[in-house]
């Protein structure tokens, strides 16, 4: 039998700020696998990884 899973990677989060929500502390690169049992810091580090591929633009200051 084969089994799915769904899974997210793990981005480096070492951007400024930090998100303003718990975050599991995972390794980077690693995958994350989503499910119903997952916490709410998994919920939090997956909201993360999808706001981390978000293209904002920079201003000059």
């Amino acid at each position: 039998m084969i089994t799915m899973q769904a899974v997210v990677e793990v981005p480096a989060l070492d951007n400024d700020p930090a998100p303003p929500w718990p975050v599991a502390q995972i390794a980077p690169w690693s995958w994350l696998p989503l499910n119903a049992g997952c916490t709410d810091e998994e919920l939090g580090l997956f909201v993360a990884a999808l706001a981390a591929r978000i293209p904002t633009p920079t201003e000059d200051l």
